[in-house]
């Protein structure tokens, strides 16, 4: 069975809505008389030739004659292909002129399929499949190989048997010690120095990994506990919790980072809004400390 090549993007390529258009087809209709096309040029009778045009004897006459080469498409049959596919009369024809003029078909060849379905020939001259094709160079470099190793003349080695008189002649293999004994050292010489074993990672970073909080996204609904509540009264009484809490909500669900303590955070967020309402006047400093106190810093925040 011959084969030919449907390219990817065909059925979405902008030249057969054009196509459509000036032919007064749906896109579809003009992809089946493409299709069929295809196929009318992939069809080549026995006396195939190079794509170059050439006088060869095909009938075994004394007559030349030009040969039909693989992308001819002068047997199409519009009439039969309106049947074929249930067109009305004269649609079919109208595709093929409006691909004519598009310039997909030039002088009763497929434009591209020189360059698209290429021909692929044995020795002989013989078209073949893309497939047997390799199939034949497979099998070549098989007996090519085979000869190579049995010694039939086509390698300058000599042919391999079981004789190992002239083993003495072949050069002498060097066993290449693998194991983790240290050489043995020269006359008067130091043994080489061993290397030294990679120092371990403190028994300390891999317990503080171990007893690390998993991050997670803020938990909604986002709630106030009691403590948090109290906490608030104490170290920030000037914020107004509840917009605070809802800027602080809005803030942390746009940017969606993790934290491995929420309430944490929302303490800390809480702290600069009264230090910052410190820093402007309008508030007093929690706890009747000064406004630039710091003490704040060595609190358990949990962060």
């Amino acid at each position: 069975m011959d084969w030919l090549r449907w390219w990817h993007g065909t059925v979405t390529d902008p030249k057969f809505q054009r196509v459509a258009r000036m032919s007064g087809a749906s896109v579809g209709e003009v992809l089946a008389v493409w299709a069929c096309l295809l196929e009318c040029a992939s069809a080549v009778p026995v006396c195939d030739a190079p794509v170059t045009p050439c006088d060869v004897t095909c009938d075994g006459g004394d007559a030349d004659v030009t040969p039909v080469t693989r992308g001819d498409v002068t047997s199409f049959n519009c009439d039969d292909h309106d049947v074929l596919l249930g067109f009305g009369d004269g649609k079919c024809a109208l595709i093929v002129a409006a691909m004519a003029e598009r310039g997909m078909i030039i002088t009763g060849r497929l434009a591209s399929w020189d360059e698209r379905q290429p021909a692929v020939r044995d020795s002989a001259g013989k078209r073949q499949s893309t497939s047997a094709a390799r199939t034949a160079a497979y099998r070549q470099r098989k007996k090519a190989a085979q000869n190579v190793t049995s010694g039939d003349g086509h390698s300058d080695a000599p042919p391999v048997t079981g004789d190992k008189s002239d083993a003495g002649d072949a050069p002498e293999k060097i066993r290449v010690d693998k194991s983790n004994n240290p050489p043995f050292p020269p006359a008067g010489g130091k043994a080489p120095a061993k290397p030294k074993p990679k120092a371990k990672a403190p028994a300390a970073s891999a317990e503080k990994s171990a007893k690390a909080k998993p991050k997670r996204p803020l938990p909604l609904p986002f709630l106030m506990t009691p403590e948090m509540l109290a906490w608030a009264a104490e170290k920030a009484p000037a914020v107004t919790l509840d917009r605070e809490t809802e800027q602080f909500i809005d803030y942390w669900t746009g940017t969606g980072k993790p934290m491995a303590d929420w309430q944490a955070t929302w303490r800390r967020w809480m702290r600069t809004a009264q230090g910052d309402l410190e820093k402007r006047g309008l508030a007093k400093p929690a706890d009747g400390g000064a406004v630039d106190d710091t003490k704040w810093i060595h609190e358990d925040d949990g962060l």
